[in-house]
């Protein structure tokens, strides 16, 4: 883990919300032992679904973005969280779910581009 301390689940809200300002679409990624969960910022109460997922055992590791680039083409992205900044684990573990996104998107005739970083 880095050296910065662990926010509250609200100030991980609110940093959602500033990204989701600058996005078309952005999510915190909640790494589970045997899922990933997604808390959305256009959810009704992001708040209340981070704090269920960290009750169950979740762990806020990252941000997912996604900008319209033209039509039928969407730039998706992913970090980790100041928490992770130099955790290789965090930064395979967003590989991993850009890559899915990515086949998602492919599956639904969206062409979502490379995986970044």
């Amino acid at each position: 883990m880095s050296p910065f301390a662990r926010r509250t689940t609200a100030d991980l809200v609110d940093e959602l919300r500033e990204t989701s300002a600058r996005n078309d679409f952005a999510a915190l990624v909640i790494g589970f032992d045997d899922r990933t969960e997604f808390v959305w910022a256009n959810d009704p109460n992001p708040l209340f679904a981070l704090n269920a997922h960290v009750q169950n055992g979740g762990d806020p590791l990252g941000v997912v973005t996604s900008q319209i680039e033209s039509e039928g083409f969407r730039s998706v992205r992913a970090r980790p969280l100041a928490e992770y900044d130099d955790a290789e684990w965090v930064e395979k573990y967003l590989i991993e779910v850009l890559a899915v996104v990515r086949r998602n998107a492919r599956d639904n005739g969206i062409e979502a581009g490379p995986i970044t970083g």
